[in-house]
């Protein structure tokens, strides 16, 4: 079986949307209407997510939505050094056939390529042995990650935090490039930041611009 994995075509959308609204409570929140979803994937990737579609002998195999800059959405910000996987889904049928682990695969590939050093997910219990295989650390259950950023000129740093989801309380990151590593932390809602790792990391970071690609 040869998996390959590409940006998303119009003949995918309809069973991406299908293994959507099977799969994921809160994006059945969003995207109930297949006309909304269909527009979503038609418009990105300039509206800021990508999607990508396993196939396998020309059939559908599952899909993986990337966000390729974390910073999205904030406009006075200049471009992350993070990207986020938001999420992977793959019928029932083809679990356990590695199509999940090549679109993880080709998600951190492609952000490596776009510039990005590091990726994160937020997960929920059944996947963590999957991403941890692959590489990736694992916080504990309901736990904030906290990753900082570097930026040059007028903005400075910044250390980013968010809370784990409800439905998908673990998260997960992974440093992309083994030549500029990044590092992220989780810890306890209300617990105090590590400031001196945080001001490490941020000095370290600093020392690898500018953030293109490699």
């Amino acid at each position: 079986m040869v998996i390959g994995i590409d940006v998303a075509m119009r003949s995918d959308v309809r069973p991406m949307w299908r293994l959507l609204t099977e799969s994921f409570v809160l994006w059945n929140n969003n995207f109930a209407d297949y006309s909304v979803f269909a527009e979503r994937v038609f418009r990105s990737p300039g509206n800021g997510w990508i999607f990508l579609a396993a196939h396998d002998d020309d059939q559908f195999a599952g899909f993986a939505v990337v966000k390729p800059n974390q910073n999205l959405g904030r406009e006075t910000m200049p471009e992350s050094i993070w990207g986020e996987l938001l999420y992977v889904a793959v019928p029932a049928d083809r679990r356990g056939q590695g199509v999940g682990a090549a679109l993880i695969s080709a998600a951190e590939q492609l952000l490596l390529e776009s510039g990005r050093l590091a990726i994160m997910a937020c997960l929920d219990g059944g996947s963590v042995k999957l991403y941890a295989r692959l590489g990736w650390a694992v916080g504990d259950h309901n736990e904030w990650i906290l990753f900082p950023d570097y930026y040059t000129g007028r903005h400075g740093h910044q250390a980013w935090g968010h809370p784990a989801d409800a439905l998908y309380p673990r998260w997960a990151w992974k440093s992309l490039d083994p030549h500029r590593p990044v590092k992220a932390w989780t810890m306890p809602a209300g617990q105090k930041p590590p400031l001196a790792k945080l001001k490490a990391e941020l000095l370290r970071q600093s020392t690898y611009q500018p953030m293109g690609p490699v």
